[in-house]
């Protein structure tokens, strides 16, 4: 799975009251799940969780 570019890091952020995991690109903005630019591949997405910015990595599963 790490060779495949379908990388996200994520938060927990509150909605409605509620804790759920928000994804985001490497870059800081938030990723779209169904748009593949904006995954990253896993040594990207690694170092921006090592960053302690992220609460962890999310692989986007697709077709």
């Amino acid at each position: 799975m790490e060779d495949i570019p379908h990388w996200v890091v994520w938060k927990l952020e509150k909605r409605d009251g509620n804790l759920t995991k928000v994804p985001y690109q490497v870059n800081g903005k938030k990723a779209d799940i169904t748009k593949s630019e904006t995954w990253a591949t896993y040594e990207k997405a690694f170092t921006a969780y090592d960053s302690s910015i992220y609460t962890g990595l999310g692989f986007v599963l697709a077709k």
